[in-house]
Protein backbone atom coordinates (compact mmCIF):
# COMPACT_ATOMS: atom_id res chain seq x y z
CA UNK A 1 0.00 0.00 0.00
CA UNK A 2 1.45 3.16 -1.18
CA UNK A 3 -0.38 6.32 0.29
CA UNK A 4 -0.05 9.65 -1.52
CA UNK A 5 1.58 12.76 0.68
CA UNK A 6 -1.05 13.70 3.30
CA UNK A 7 1.11 14.31 6.35
CA UNK A 8 -1.07 11.50 8.08
CA UNK A 9 1.46 11.25 11.11
CA UNK A 10 1.00 14.75 12.06
CA UNK A 11 -2.49 15.83 10.26
CA UNK A 12 -1.11 18.45 8.85
CA UNK A 13 -2.86 18.85 5.32
CA UNK A 14 -6.72 18.98 4.75
CA UNK A 15 -6.80 15.23 3.76
CA UNK A 16 -4.97 14.29 6.61
CA UNK A 17 -8.23 13.50 8.39
CA UNK A 18 -10.21 11.39 5.73
CA UNK A 19 -6.56 9.29 4.89
CA UNK A 20 -6.63 8.55 9.01
CA UNK A 21 -9.57 5.80 8.83
CA UNK A 22 -7.10 4.13 5.40
CA UNK A 23 -4.02 4.03 8.47
CA UNK A 24 -6.04 1.86 10.94
CA UNK A 25 -7.67 -0.49 7.90
CA UNK A 26 -3.93 -1.13 6.65
CA UNK A 27 -3.27 -2.38 10.13
CA UNK A 28 -5.91 -5.30 10.00
CA UNK A 29 -5.23 -6.19 5.86
CA UNK A 30 -1.85 -6.62 7.66
CA UNK A 31 -2.65 -8.58 9.80
CA UNK A 32 -5.24 -10.72 7.69
CA UNK A 33 -2.96 -11.23 4.33
CA UNK A 34 0.55 -11.35 5.92
CA UNK A 35 1.75 -12.55 2.65
CA UNK A 36 0.67 -10.07 0.58
CA UNK A 37 0.61 -6.71 2.19
CA UNK A 38 4.01 -4.62 1.30
CA UNK A 39 3.38 -1.82 3.89
CA UNK A 40 2.47 2.07 4.69
CA UNK A 41 4.18 4.83 3.25
CA UNK A 42 3.37 8.09 4.41
CA UNK A 43 5.46 10.53 2.24
CA UNK A 44 6.03 14.46 1.46
CA UNK A 45 6.52 14.10 -2.08
CA UNK A 46 4.30 12.57 -5.50
CA UNK A 47 7.69 10.09 -6.82
CA UNK A 48 7.61 6.91 -4.77
CA UNK A 49 10.76 7.50 -2.03
CA UNK A 50 13.30 4.57 -3.78
CA UNK A 51 16.41 6.42 -2.70
CA UNK A 52 15.18 6.96 1.00
CA UNK A 53 13.38 3.36 1.18
CA UNK A 54 16.98 1.79 0.83
CA UNK A 55 18.31 2.75 4.42
CA UNK A 56 15.37 0.86 6.02
CA UNK A 57 14.56 -3.08 6.31
CA UNK A 58 11.72 -5.23 8.11
CA UNK A 59 9.51 -2.29 8.64
CA UNK A 60 5.95 -2.07 7.31
CA UNK A 61 4.61 1.57 8.53
CA UNK A 62 7.17 4.02 6.93
CA UNK A 63 7.01 7.81 7.63
CA UNK A 64 9.40 9.69 5.46
CA UNK A 65 9.92 14.06 6.93
CA UNK A 66 12.51 16.15 5.56
CA UNK A 67 13.69 12.93 3.28
CA UNK A 68 14.46 11.00 6.57
CA UNK A 69 12.53 7.89 6.70
CA UNK A 70 10.96 6.83 10.30
CA UNK A 71 9.48 3.93 11.03
CA UNK A 72 6.80 3.19 13.62
CA UNK A 73 7.01 1.29 16.75
CA UNK A 74 5.00 0.78 19.75
CA UNK A 75 6.93 2.19 23.26
CA UNK A 76 5.83 3.08 27.02
CA UNK A 77 5.46 6.17 27.35
CA UNK A 78 8.07 7.89 29.57
CA UNK A 79 7.83 8.64 33.28
CA UNK A 80 7.97 11.89 33.17
CA UNK A 81 5.24 12.17 30.94
CA UNK A 82 2.82 10.45 33.34
CA UNK A 83 3.94 12.49 35.77
CA UNK A 84 3.01 15.87 33.99
CA UNK A 85 -0.16 13.90 33.50
CA UNK A 86 -0.86 13.46 37.66
CA UNK A 87 -0.43 16.60 38.18
CA UNK A 88 -2.70 17.78 35.27
CA UNK A 89 -5.20 15.39 35.92
CA UNK A 90 -7.18 17.90 39.06
CA UNK A 91 -7.73 20.08 36.10
CA UNK A 92 -9.68 17.62 34.61
CA UNK A 93 -12.25 15.97 37.25
CA UNK A 94 -15.99 16.57 37.04
CA UNK A 95 -17.35 19.49 39.22
CA UNK A 96 -20.49 19.66 40.48
CA UNK A 97 -21.69 23.13 38.32
CA UNK A 98 -20.91 21.09 35.25
CA UNK A 99 -23.21 18.87 32.72
CA UNK A 100 -21.14 15.45 31.00
CA UNK A 101 -22.54 14.44 27.92
CA UNK A 102 -21.96 10.39 26.70
CA UNK A 103 -22.99 9.43 23.62
CA UNK A 104 -23.89 5.67 23.93
CA UNK A 105 -24.61 5.77 27.53
CA UNK A 106 -26.89 3.03 27.68
CA UNK A 107 -23.89 0.36 27.01
CA UNK A 108 -21.89 -0.94 29.22
CA UNK A 109 -18.60 1.51 28.48
CA UNK A 110 -21.28 4.35 28.63
CA UNK A 111 -22.84 3.28 32.05
CA UNK A 112 -18.86 2.87 33.77
CA UNK A 113 -18.28 6.36 32.45
CA UNK A 114 -21.22 7.51 34.31
CA UNK A 115 -20.09 5.63 37.08
CA UNK A 116 -16.82 7.01 37.46
CA UNK A 117 -17.78 11.17 36.21
CA UNK A 118 -20.32 10.56 39.51
CA UNK A 119 -17.43 8.87 41.44
CA UNK A 120 -15.30 11.55 40.60
CA UNK A 121 -17.70 14.55 41.77
CA UNK A 122 -20.75 15.20 39.06
CA UNK A 123 -23.69 16.43 41.24
CA UNK A 124 -26.94 17.46 39.93
CA UNK A 125 -27.83 21.27 41.14
CA UNK A 126 -31.64 22.18 42.07
CA UNK A 127 -34.03 21.11 39.53
CA UNK A 128 -37.75 20.60 39.07
CA UNK A 129 -37.00 17.91 36.43
CA UNK A 130 -35.06 15.71 39.16
CA UNK A 131 -38.52 14.44 40.80
CA UNK A 132 -39.52 12.94 37.45
CA UNK A 133 -36.18 11.04 36.95
CA UNK A 134 -36.68 7.65 37.67
CA UNK A 135 -33.91 5.57 35.17
CA UNK A 136 -30.45 4.63 36.17
CA UNK A 137 -31.76 4.72 40.04
CA UNK A 138 -28.03 4.35 41.63
CA UNK A 139 -26.09 6.92 39.63
CA UNK A 140 -29.10 9.31 40.31
CA UNK A 141 -29.12 8.13 44.65
CA UNK A 142 -25.58 9.06 44.51
CA UNK A 143 -26.62 12.99 43.76
CA UNK A 144 -26.07 13.14 39.85
CA UNK A 145 -29.13 13.69 36.87
CA UNK A 146 -29.19 11.44 34.50
CA UNK A 147 -31.26 12.65 31.00
CA UNK A 148 -31.58 9.93 28.35
CA UNK A 149 -32.18 12.02 24.93
CA UNK A 150 -34.05 9.47 22.12
CA UNK A 151 -31.09 10.84 19.75
CA UNK A 152 -29.41 9.27 16.53
CA UNK A 153 -26.00 10.57 16.81
CA UNK A 154 -24.86 9.87 13.56
CA UNK A 155 -27.94 11.09 11.74
CA UNK A 156 -27.33 14.17 9.60
CA UNK A 157 -29.70 16.40 11.87
CA UNK A 158 -28.10 14.83 14.99
CA UNK A 159 -26.13 18.71 15.44
CA UNK A 160 -29.18 20.46 15.40
CA UNK A 161 -31.30 18.42 17.89
CA UNK A 162 -28.86 17.80 20.42
CA UNK A 163 -28.17 21.82 20.56
CA UNK A 164 -31.83 21.71 20.61
CA UNK A 165 -32.62 19.37 23.49
CA UNK A 166 -29.57 20.60 25.51
CA UNK A 167 -31.25 24.18 25.43
CA UNK A 168 -34.66 22.74 26.38
CA UNK A 169 -33.48 20.82 29.72
CA UNK A 170 -31.83 24.47 30.76
CA UNK A 171 -29.20 22.24 31.84
CA UNK A 172 -25.90 24.16 33.52
CA UNK A 173 -23.08 24.39 31.01
CA UNK A 174 -21.72 20.96 29.16
CA UNK A 175 -17.94 20.83 30.98
CA UNK A 176 -17.22 17.72 29.29
CA UNK A 177 -17.99 15.63 26.64
CA UNK A 178 -18.08 11.75 26.28
CA UNK A 179 -18.25 9.77 23.27
CA UNK A 180 -18.76 6.25 23.87
CA UNK A 181 -20.94 5.50 21.22
CA UNK A 182 -20.04 2.49 18.61
CA UNK A 183 -20.85 -0.44 16.71
CA UNK A 184 -18.89 -3.61 16.04
CA UNK A 185 -19.29 -6.00 13.30
CA UNK A 186 -16.51 -7.90 13.48
CA UNK A 187 -15.80 -9.26 9.98
CA UNK A 188 -12.68 -10.16 7.56
CA UNK A 189 -12.09 -7.91 4.67
CA UNK A 190 -13.23 -9.74 2.09
CA UNK A 191 -16.54 -11.05 3.39
CA UNK A 192 -17.30 -7.11 4.50
CA UNK A 193 -19.91 -5.38 2.54
CA UNK A 194 -20.79 -1.27 2.18
CA UNK A 195 -23.48 -1.52 4.68
CA UNK A 196 -22.16 -3.34 7.39
CA UNK A 197 -18.78 -0.85 6.79
CA UNK A 198 -20.89 2.20 6.93
CA UNK A 199 -23.04 0.67 10.06
CA UNK A 200 -19.38 0.38 12.13
CA UNK A 201 -18.00 3.73 10.83
CA UNK A 202 -21.24 6.26 11.28
CA UNK A 203 -21.32 6.41 15.00
CA UNK A 204 -17.25 6.72 15.09
CA UNK A 205 -16.94 9.40 11.94
CA UNK A 206 -19.91 10.83 11.55
CA UNK A 207 -20.95 11.18 15.57
CA UNK A 208 -17.40 12.24 15.96
CA UNK A 209 -17.75 14.85 13.59
CA UNK A 210 -20.99 15.75 15.01
CA UNK A 211 -19.75 16.47 18.42
CA UNK A 212 -16.87 18.71 17.30
CA UNK A 213 -19.00 21.38 15.55
CA UNK A 214 -21.68 21.07 18.62
CA UNK A 215 -18.94 21.44 21.02
CA UNK A 216 -15.79 23.75 19.10
CA UNK A 217 -12.40 23.94 21.10
CA UNK A 218 -12.43 25.80 24.48
CA UNK A 219 -15.80 25.44 25.13
CA UNK A 220 -15.48 22.64 27.23
CA UNK A 221 -12.82 20.90 29.50
CA UNK A 222 -12.34 18.04 28.50
CA UNK A 223 -13.64 16.34 24.96
CA UNK A 224 -12.89 12.26 25.19
CA UNK A 225 -13.00 9.80 21.70
CA UNK A 226 -13.21 6.31 23.00
CA UNK A 227 -11.22 4.09 20.71
CA UNK A 228 -9.06 0.69 20.57
CA UNK A 229 -5.90 -0.05 20.16
CA UNK A 230 -7.29 -2.79 17.17
CA UNK A 231 -6.13 -0.20 14.66
CA UNK A 232 -2.48 -0.03 15.70
CA UNK A 233 -1.48 -4.06 16.09
CA UNK A 234 -4.13 -5.16 13.24
CA UNK A 235 -6.66 -6.81 15.25
CA UNK A 236 -8.44 -9.74 12.82
CA UNK A 237 -11.67 -8.85 11.75
CA UNK A 238 -12.10 -5.28 12.46
CA UNK A 239 -11.21 -3.40 9.42
CA UNK A 240 -14.34 -0.97 10.16
CA UNK A 241 -14.04 -0.89 13.72
CA UNK A 242 -9.87 -0.30 12.95
CA UNK A 243 -10.74 2.68 10.23
CA UNK A 244 -13.64 4.69 12.32
CA UNK A 245 -11.22 4.49 15.49
CA UNK A 246 -8.19 5.56 13.28
CA UNK A 247 -10.13 8.22 12.23
CA UNK A 248 -10.98 9.35 16.14
CA UNK A 249 -7.41 9.08 17.13
CA UNK A 250 -6.49 11.89 13.62
CA UNK A 251 -9.63 13.95 15.01
CA UNK A 252 -8.39 14.00 18.79
CA UNK A 253 -4.63 15.37 17.76
CA UNK A 254 -3.86 18.68 17.57
CA UNK A 255 -3.60 20.34 13.79
CA UNK A 256 -5.83 17.26 12.33
CA UNK A 257 -6.39 19.35 8.97
CA UNK A 258 -9.85 18.33 8.58
CA UNK A 259 -12.56 20.45 6.77
CA UNK A 260 -15.89 20.84 7.49
CA UNK A 261 -16.34 23.55 10.26
CA UNK A 262 -13.67 21.53 12.13
CA UNK A 263 -11.23 23.16 14.38
CA UNK A 264 -8.12 22.69 15.62
CA UNK A 265 -8.43 21.17 19.28
CA UNK A 266 -5.42 21.19 21.17
CA UNK A 267 -5.04 18.28 23.21
CA UNK A 268 -3.11 19.68 26.65
CA UNK A 269 -4.93 22.93 26.64
CA UNK A 270 -8.53 21.53 26.22
CA UNK A 271 -8.33 17.72 26.57
CA UNK A 272 -9.16 16.09 23.81
CA UNK A 273 -8.38 12.36 24.41
CA UNK A 274 -8.70 9.74 22.52
CA UNK A 275 -9.20 6.04 24.99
Amino acid sequence: MFQRPSASGEGETPTALSHAPLVGLSRVIASEHIDQFGGLIDTEVLVFPLTTMRYIQRADIIRIRDGIARTMRLRSLPRHRLIQQEQQQQQLLPRPDGTYLITGGLGALGLEVANFLVTQGARRPSSPFAPTITKILDLEARGASIYILPLGISLPSAADHLTAALDALSLPPVRGVVHAAGVLDNELVLDTTPTAFSRVLAPKITGGLVLNEVFPPQSVDFFILFSSCGQLVGFTGQSSYGAGNAFLDRLARPGHGGQHRLHQRRARQQGALPT
